[in-house]
């Protein structure tokens, strides 16, 4: 299994600035002529050609030409195809779920270590401790970002319904989808006793959470949408978050909890995953870190698990 070590030394791309946006332009140019192949296999409407234009994909090229079916309504295309079906199993997704590998394309270490996180959060204190886990990370992006403008929130929000239409695919037999957020303001939140704020506990919903039943461990997934460089080592909000989500009283019986941050990009009137990196709950290092900014943000964590 996948050792979730906060080093930058796996085998993960690491891409300069550079290499980041000479690979953005090459898919800007193939998500253009997968567009224009799709309105051409839409007219010639048989099954092999649409098969022999697959085949000579690679299995990156794959998972990027079935975003673009799907940002432009045309996943009925690869309906009798083995690919779809092979896409809706999704192998290595579901493998990075669990931990084997993580997917993607990063750069260095995130620049601030978590000392110096730690400084400026006692130069800028939480403005209000809510009771919500996003209460809680939303202060930690405040700690090295700009406060978000309304455009910038709305444009999140829509992206963020736009992933959750494409993560609609079913999960192979042994995974079970255990929840999925509803998007809803109003729906209820999972309650976290451990984690307290003003004496109450947390409370916060996760995008989606799976059982994997062999072995009944449970995989937390959280997506976020960004066009941002993402650090080998990953955001300290985003971590922070499915630490919070890792105490939910809910999950608490499960063998082993995994955390999966998945982040997405949007271009071009499309989105498309980026990246997928795993944790686990009781690696100390990742542990030990987000419990020392929910201390700084004014929590306590009833009987730590490392």
């Amino acid at each position: 299994m996948f050792n979730p070590k906060l080093n930058c030394n796996q085998s993960i791309s690491i891409l300069s600035p550079r290499s980041r946006i000479k690979k953005e332009r090459e898919a800007e140019i193939k998500i253009n002529e997968f567009k224009k192949s799709i309105v051409a296999l839409s007219k010639v409407r048989r099954a092999e050609k649409v098969e022999e234009f697959i085949d000579e994909l690679t299995d990156e090229d794959k998972e990027l030409f079935i975003q673009v079916c799907v940002n432009n309504g045309r996943l009925g295309l690869l309906a009798s195809q083995e690919f779809c079906k092979q896409c809706k199993e999704n192998k290595p997704v579901w493998d990075s779920y669990i931990g084997l590998k993580d997917i993607g394309e990063f750069t260095g270490p995130f620049r601030y270590s978590l000392d110096l996180l730690l400084w400026i959060s006692q130069v800028k204190p939480p403005e209000y401790l809510g009771q919500r886990v996003t209460d809680f990370t939303n202060w930690i992006m405040r700690l090295h970002l700009k406060k978000a403008d309304k455009d910038s929130l709305h444009e999140g929000k829509v992206v963020e319904q736009s992933i959750a239409g494409f993560t609609k695919l079913m999960p192979k037999k042994e995974w079970e989808l255990v929840y999925r957020d509803p998007l809803n303001d109003r729906a209820s939140s999972f309650k976290i006793s451990s984690l307290l704020v003003n004496g109450d506990p947390l409370y916060g919903r996760p995008d989606l959470v799976y059982r994997y039943k062999p072995t009944n461990e449970i995989v937390i997934v959280e997506h976020k949408s960004s066009n941002m460089d993402i650090p080998c080592d990953g955001w300290p909000n985003l971590k922070a978050q499915l630490w919070a989500y890792g105490h939910i009283d809910e999950f608490q019986h499960a063998s082993k909890v995994h955390l999966v941050g998945e982040v997405w990009g949007y271009q071009y009137g499309g989105v498309f995953r980026r990246t997928i990196q795993h944790w686990e709950l009781k690696q100390k290092e990742f542990y030990c870190q987000s419990q020392a900014l929910f201390e700084a943000y004014g929590g306590i964590v009833k009987d730590p698990l490392i």
